[in-house]
């Protein structure tokens, strides 16, 4: 066998030389990412941002659109000490890198900003 050799040959190799033999396991479909996050009290993550300060939510959509992970979690730390459940949502997220499923929650929570009374 010369190099550089591919994985397949390689295995079909030690199968053939050695007898071994490979058991392959199909790969489960990627779950797909969760559109509504729940917390653990009943409240929808865009909800919950809907409670915290206006401000906060454009330094989390800034932080989170410029990926930028210290930013958001100074974010998330003031908003653990206003509300610890979102804080932990938030932070779980953020460690997660699900970047989208923060601005999306934002984005919602926004909206429903836009169409409560004055």
């Amino acid at each position: 066998m010369r190099k550089p050799f591919r994985d397949q040959d390689l295995l079909a190799a030690l199968e053939k030389h050695l007898g071994a033999r490979f058991v392959y396991q199909e790969e489960p479909p990627a779950a797909a990412p969760k559109e509504g996050i729940t917390l653990p009290d009943g409240r929808s993550l865009a909800a919950a941002l809907g409670t915290i300060p206006p401000q906060w939510r454009e330094e989390l959509h800034k932080a989170t659109t410029l990926g930028n992970l210290q930013e958001i979690l100074a974010v998330v730390q003031r908003v653990r000490e206003r509300d610890f459940a979102l804080g932990q949502a938030l932070q779980r997220l953020a460690d997660g890198f699900a970047h989208d499923l923060i601005l999306k929650a934002i984005e919602q929570a926004g909206e429903a900003d836009d169409r409560s009374p004055q």
